[in-house]
């Protein structure tokens, strides 16, 4: 039986044996997911699987984000909280 998944970015082979948690960083792993389910996701849309589709494009999305996290400066998520606060009473004063 072959053990061989893929090969990483830098040409590196990945087995289910050596796979590792410790073996690439946090972030090169989730982008080498990102970019392996990106490839399933237009896959499963080219045979029109649309449950598929759309399961695979919220796992890309989350690893994605892993791979790309952005730090929301404080104040900022305090403006939009208070934005959304405006949003809920604007829509129940109709």
């Amino acid at each position: 039986m072959n053990n061989t998944i893929n090969s990483r970015p830098d040409g590196k082979r990945v087995s289910a044996r050596n796979a590792n948690t410790n073996t690439l960083p946090t972030k090169e792993s989730a982008q080498y997911i990102a970019d392996m389910v990106l490839e399933l996701r237009n896959l499963a849309k080219s045979c029109n699987f649309k449950t598929l589709q759309g399961l695979l494009e919220v796992t890309y999305y989350e690893a994605f984000g892993m791979a790309h996290q952005v730090e929301i400066p404080e104040d900022e998520e305090q403006r939009l909280h208070a934005m959304g606060q405006d949003a809920v009473r604007a829509a129940t004063a109709f």
